[in-house]
């Protein structure tokens, strides 16, 4: 009979093995030196959750990462090749087993991480540890494949008694079948295999050192067993490890005849390699505090005087920071001020989540700069993490730059981005990153792997911006991310220029119940605000502004349509539309028009960003001579996604908010001449109906039946209410009006505007009110269902990873944004730059990914949709593309082309274009 060294967990080329109990060590070793680059703070929130000392900690959270595996050294996982299962049958079992595995045979082989989740307490209970808590550690690291186990898959195996009367389920007792114990090799006529993983489970504990060890939460009670942030921290650090050990270049396959003696005294080293090689690269931050001036090179303003000074009370510590101010005040360095801070405090590291793509790939490069300049002798793995990533030139650059290999004397300084952590699952577990806001916020969905992302926010400040940028559906996620954040003791600033009341309340509330208090109140003070709130103190205080924006008068002109080629010519200008289609229609009006919108190709979209920043963007000194005159007609994709200022701007009607960052536009910079004696926003009037009731037209939502409610661009009630602030207006006093302005369009309680309307616009107002309460409404109970449970709702860590289900009871996807379906194409233009007969790879797939346009004309996408699955050559997916994962989902478009009524163009001025014939 064999012993537990012939039980394998891997196989590579010409069928070598790795035994399960080298796999388990190889884990275990990672672990024990991964927990050294993670934030010290993230650490702290571990020991703290598994109450458990320093020398405690790093043993028994080694043992458990290893142990994950354990479900392996089981029949169902041993007899997987199912050519040799006889073979391996009769190796260990000298074929008595047999009988009972092709009764197994019948089974659904039951995933080896529910198997860890059904044996591994019992190990861990002959350790001394508590049964309920060896249930839950044993859960959380057999979750290893994102999924962790949850009572009802592990009763479905081992039966509720099996647990105890105190124990994991607190269900009725139910005895396990003899199937299901031959399964999880507990069958007591063959008493090898609890052996064998004894055997195993014994050396792991051996090499990880626990005897001797204090126990983890010995004083379990019936509620919560392990601190949320203790599971998730020991979840994802588990994955990783196990992610890393898995790699056959560092930790090659032992094969039989395993000397187990030396191949355990060369772990260590081979450990260190390999997260060398990942590219989990140690960084030191500064010890001491920088002063602002020495970390930006120019001397703070108010806001960031004000943080800085702060900073010096609350660095270090768990705290909401929420920063109010007008565009052009330096939100962003005042934001990397704190995480400066914390960074030599524990908390090393920072995420900033940005409202969109372009956001996030423009900050990317300022914060390679920042940090090329902060550590000059030291290379910081810095990620871009949205799904677009390595589109981006730059971020391909610094991909390039870490995969060559130096010596410790040689290596560069500055901003780097290892390969290993451009997967999705693992961008956000690099120490800096930039990206959008969605990529941590999946860290708050019911989703596989989810504690991954929640991993790589712990112990780091996480950075929110423009977050009045979001529907009530992402805000809901928002307000769930900052509460997590607050378990996680990681501190979050959140910056914007247009927040209400009521928002900011609801942040400082969630992030106070994270951290298992009550909020307090928030007291009242002007526009600019900065509220700090930290264990049940708060402070909210203003400061003054760049004098470019103290008392700004904004005028106001309302115009007609037919108005705006009367405007142009008198400096930069430009026109904002609220549709791509209004957009198009209005540039072909003017041909000299630079266009920007959503529907071009990524190299169009880089071309016309650079060319915004060359003619509207900041200038080297304020007395530069006037510019001359220009137009950009766009869409709100500028209102954040660019640094540009403009002497005159049009723009049509929207939320109010939402406008006054597209007034942030105009008169943006210090600008000595100008083409205009004052800053005017000409806002084009809406048309009016029979009934005298402004039509906004394609802006606002569509009812198509009766009870239905459909948004389109903008929510009507939200743009009746800009309507009626706004149309006897003649000027804005910014930053003044700003929180007026704000409470009017969004204190949905306040009945004051309706003092002045008539019968017809009272009517609509009342129902245009309701329908969008009611939108809303099911908005808010929808992220409820796809979010995780806050702090008092939290039960056991399987809550993490079970999906919501549907009334079919079928998983329900989560999203992190409410979004019109939309399909993604690559556009062939017939210019022969698209591979078809090979596998496309390097920079030939960059090229083909960067011709890329999302489609979201819902009949387009039907006849789109139609046309492919009619095996169309207009479009289709070549085959070598279906071997590729970023172009899996892809199919290739070919324009000019007729898709059923519509007529589908792309050019490189105006984007595409789909025309009904």
């Amino acid at each position: 009979m064999e012993d537990f060294t012939s039980l394998w967990a891997k196989t590579g080329d010409k069928g070598l093995t790795h035994p399960v109990v080298c796999h388990l060590l190889d884990t275990a070793a990672v672990c024990r030196h991964l927990l050294d680059c993670l934030p010290p703070a993230a650490v702290q929130r571990l020991q703290r959750g598994l109450r458990l000392d320093a020398t405690s900690l790093r043993a028994w959270v080694s043992f458990l990462a290893g142990a994950h595996d354990t479900g392996k050294a089981a029949p169902p996982f041993q007899f997987k090749p199912k050519t040799s299962a006889l073979e391996r049958a009769q190796q260990l079992g000298g074929g008595v087993l047999y009988a009972n595995w092709r009764d197994l045979e019948l089974l659904e082989e039951p995933p080896h991480g529910v198997v860890t989740a059904c044996t591994l307490p019992e190990f861990l209970q002959k350790c001394g540890v508590d049964e309920q808590v060896a249930g839950e550690l044993a859960a959380i690291v057999g979750g290893h494949h994102g999924s962790i186990p949850s009572p009802e898959e592990i009763e479905k195996l081992v039966g509720s008694q099996a647990q105890g009367s105190r124990g994991f389920f607190n269900r009725r007792n139910r005895a396990p079948s003899k199937r299901n114990q031959a399964a999880i090799g507990n069958d007591p006529t063959l008493p090898q295999w609890r052996a064998w993983r004894t055997d195993i489970l014994a050396t792991l504990a051996t090499f990880c050192g626990i005897a001797g060890c204090s126990l983890p939460i010995t004083d379990a009670s019936s509620g919560v067993v392990i601190e949320p942030a203790a599971a998730v921290i020991l979840a994802g650090i588990t994955t990783m490890s196990d992610w890393i050990a898995s790699d056959a270049e560092s930790f090659p396959y032992a094969g039989e005849n395993l000397d187990l003696g030396a191949y355990i005294a060369d772990l260590d080293h081979k450990a260190l390699a390999a997260l060398k090689r990942t590219g989990w690269l140690p960084w030191q931050p500064h010890t001491e505090p920088q002063e602002f001036s020495q970390l930006f090179k120019f001397e703070p303003r108010g806001l960031q005087t004000l943080l800085e000074s702060r900073m010096r009370d609350f660095r270090g510590q768990p705290a909401l920071y929420v920063v109010e101010a007008p565009t052009g005040e330096g939100k962003t360095e005042a934001a990397l001020t704190v995480a400066h801070w914390n960074s030599v405090s524990d908390m090393p590291g920072t995420y900033i989540g940005m409202p969109t793509q372009a956001t996030g790939n423009a900050l990317y490069k300022r914060l390679c700069d920042y940090i090329e300049c902060w550590y000059p002798d030291q290379r910081i793995n810095v990620q871009l993490v949205h799904s677009a990533a390595r589109l981006d030139k730059s971020f391909s650059e610094t991909i390039c730059r870490l995969d060559q290999v130096y010596d410790e004397e040689d290596k560069p300084g500055g901003a780097a981005a290892s390969e290993w952590f451009v997967h999705r699952k693992r961008a956000l577990l690099a120490p800096w990153g930039v990206g959008t806001a969605d990529q941590a916020l999946v860290g708050i969905l019911r989703k596989r792997h989810q504690f991954l992302r929640l991993l790589g926010l712990a112990g780091k400040t996480v950075i929110l911006d423009e977050v009045h940028a979001y529907d009530s559906y992402t805000s809901r996620l928002v307000d769930r991310l900052v509460h997590w954040c607050a378990i996680l003791g990681s501190p979050v600033v959140v910056l914007s220029a247009t927040l209400s009341q009521e928002q900011r309340q609801r942040l400082v509330e969630s992030y106070a119940c994270g951290l298992g208090q009550s909020a307090p109140k928030l007291p009242e003070q002007t526009y600019p605000r900065l509220t700090v709130y930290s264990q049940d103190r708060i402070e909210v205080e203003t400061f003054d502004v760049a004098e470019v924006n103290r008392k700004r008068r904004i005028h106001i002109r309302w115009i007609d349509e037919a108005d705006i080629p009367a405007l142009l010519g008198r400096g930069p200008t430009a026109i904002i539309r609220s549709s791509v289609r209004r957009c198009q229609t209005t540039a072909q009006q003017f041909a000299d028009a630079l266009v920007f919108h959503s529907r071009f190709t990524q190299e169009d979209r880089e071309r016309i960003e650079q060319e915004c920043h060359l003619r509207y963007g900041k200038p080297k000194r304020n007395d530069e001579p006037p510019r001359p005159a220009s137009l950009l007609v766009a869409t709100q994709v500028i209102e954040q996604s660019l640094d540009v200022d403009f002497d005159v701007l049009i723009s049509d009607l929207c939320p109010i908010d939402l406008l006054i960052q597209r007034i942030g536009r105009l008169w943006r910079h210090d600008r000595k001449y100008r083409g205009v004696s004052e800053p005017v926003l000409y806002l084009i009037q809406p048309t009016q109906d029979e009934n005298g009731l402004p039509n906004f037209g394609e802006d606002i939502e569509s009812r198509p039946g009766k009870g239905s409610y459909q948004r389109r661009v903008y929510d009507r009630h939200a743009l009746l209410r800009s309507w009626y602030l706004l149309r006897h207006r003649n000027d804005l006093i910014l930053p003044t009006e700003i929180d007026s302005l704000i409470e009017a369009a969004y204190n949905f309680a306040d009945r004051t505007t309706l003092e002045g309307l008539n019968a017809n616009e009272r009517e609509d107002w009342e129902c245009s009110l309701t329908a969008m309460d009611n939108w809303q409404r099911g908005l808010r109970d929808l992220a409820k269902q796809m979010v995780i449970p806050e702090r008092d709702k939290y039960c056991r860590a399987w809550v993490l990873t079970a999906p919501q289900l549907n009334d079919g009871g079928k998983p329900e996807e989560a999203f992190t944004r409410l979004v019109e379906d939309s399909e993604a194409v690559i556009l062939n233009t017939g210019s022969g730059e698209i591979a078809f007969d090979h596998k496309p790879q390097g920079d030939v797939l960059r090229s083909i990914l960067r011709c890329q346009v999302k489609i979201s004309n819902p009949g387009l996408i039907h006849e789109l949709r139609a046309e492919q699955k009619k095996g169309g050559r207009t479009l289709h997916q070549p085959s070598s593309w279906r071997q590729v994962a970023y172009l899996r989902d892809l199919a290739l478009l070919t324009v000019p082309a007729q898709v059923g009524p519509y007529y589908i163009t792309y050019d490189c001025r105006l984007g595409l274009r789909a025309e009904r014939t």
